[in-house]
Parts: C-alpha cells; structure tokens; sequence
C-alpha cells in the first residue's frame, strides 16, 4: 500500500514493480494509474451514478422504493478518512448511536480523532466524541461492539493499525437494556438473516427492530447477540421474530430488562427460551 501511494503521488510508474509480485491487484491498480486516460462524453457523464467525494453517505428509504441522502441534514456527513462506521444504541437510551474510527497511510496527512455522533430521538445525530471519552488519534480500521462484561451495555474493541488494541468499557449506569441470541436447528444456527421487533411501554406501542447480520462493518465482525437499549422501561411485552427461513413466531409473555435470552427452535419447528 505504502509503495502504490508513493508512485501514484510521486508519479513514479517504475515503483510499481517493487509491489511483491502475491499482490496482483495492487501491482494492477498502479500500473493501472499510468495508463492513457480515456476522455469521458457528455452523454457519459450524464449516465454515470453520482460520486459523493470527501462526504459520507446517510441513506434512509423515502417509502416509494428510492432512497435519499440525509448526511447533512443529520449531521454526519463529515469523519476523515473513514474505514468502518456501526450503528448502535452505547447508552441504552433506545436510540441507536454511530462510532466511526478513521486515519490514513498518507505520509503528511495526518488523522482527525475518531467521531461518536449521539442519536436525538431520530431527528439529528450530535458530535459527542469527547463526552463519551472515545477519542483516539491512532490509525483504525476496524472495531467490534460486544458486552465483554456482561453488565447490559455494549462495549468497544478497536484495532490500531499501527499500534495496540483499545478496549473502551462502557460504563452506562442509568439505562436498562435487553439481549437476545438464537439457536436454531432450521435456519442458521446461530441466527444470521433473524430480525426481532420488541413491542414494550404504555399498550405496548412503542417498539424497535434489528436484524442479526453477518458482517456490518470493515474487517470486522460483532457477536451474533441482538442488543437493545430500553431507556427507563424495565420490560417488554412481546417479540415478533422473523426468521430467515422465511417463518414468523410471535411470543408474549414479560421479558424483564437486564437479561439475555437465548431463543432456541428445534427441527420441528417449536421454539424454547432460556434467560440469563
């Protein structure tokens, strides 16, 4: 990488063959970089998919099967040279927040602080990388979100490129939050392509829903545990569970906060629960 960044700056295409020879790829995007530019049309230009440089993209669904960019208007639109971004409630206060970690092999370029935007309720997202003490200057490309010590709260382990891992402890003391994993002898086992919609509050009208991926961020990977914050609620009332098998199972009953429930479906198709 170092080598296909000097050449391309420095415009030195004879530095392109001292890329050892196992990186193909690379030895093709710089030599790539040398080769005659093909001038585009306006008809090209036209047809093209829009870039969006040095910004990042925010795509929420406008409800007609398009989708818009809210970046801006949600205050994100800014964080370096970013590598992986997650979304996920760190406060448990059923919103779900964004941690980004950042930085550059750019000789001179220097790397901003890593960003941690605060959910408003939905309506804007705010910076607040120094309040929640997660500000870090090292080059990162990749972190995980996992409750190491199982107190409710979602925890950060990041890799620095260049340096040691950082563990961040989370040490929320007022939010109640809820968990839940699956076994399942149908679909994936451990759940992957699951979505779960918790009905909690008042008639239980309010809700939120997640969906168990298998990746989600660069070069990294969370747990296959489905985190919920609840804020002051301590319970829910219901789970709707969509399984990626294509099934769906709703279960009623008094799910108390602070607890992870392992959901387990056996091969005929009847489901379990264990809590702790």
């Amino acid at each position: 990488m170092m080598i296909l960044l000097t050449a391309t700056r420095e415009k030195k295409k004879e530095l392109c063959d001292r890329i050892p020879e196992q990186n193909d790829h690379t030895i093709f995007t710089c030599r790539n970089f040398f080769k005659p530019k093909k001038p585009a049309t306006e008809e090209e230009f036209k047809s093209a998919i829009p870039v969006t440089q040095n910004e990042n993209v925010l795509l929420k669904s406008n409800g007609k099967g398009q989708f818009e960019n809210i970046a801006k208007a949600m205050g994100v639109e800014t964080t370096g040279w970013s590598w992986n971004a997650k979304f996920a409630d760190l406060d448990n206060d059923e919103w779900q927040d964004i941690y980004v970690v950042n930085g550059t092999w750019i000789r001179a370029a220097g790397t901003p602080s890593k960003f941690f935007f605060h959910n408003q309720e939905g309506k804007t997202f705010i910076e607040k990388t120094d309040e929640f003490g997660l500000q870090n200057y090292m080059l990162q490309s990749a972190y995980t979100e996992v409750d190491i010590d199982n107190d409710g709260d979602l925890d950060i382990l990041a890799n620095s490129t260049s340096g040691p891992l950082w563990f961040y402890r989370n040490n929320n003391q007022k939010n109640n939050a809820i968990e839940f994993e699956f076994n399942d002898m149908v679909g994936n086992y451990y759940g992957l392509g699951n979505k779960i919609i918790i009905h909690y509050g008042k008639d239980a009208q309010r809700h939120q829903i997640r969906e168990l991926k298998s990746g989600g961020g660069f070069l990294s990977f969370n747990a296959p545990v489905i985190h919920f914050g609840l804020g002051s609620y301590d319970r829910i009332s219901k789970i709707e569970i969509h399984w990626s098998t294509g099934e769906k199972t709703e279960i009623k009953g008094d799910f108390v906060a602070n607890a992870r429930y392992k959901i387990i479906r056996n091969k005929n198709k009847s489901h379990s629960l264990t809590s702790r």
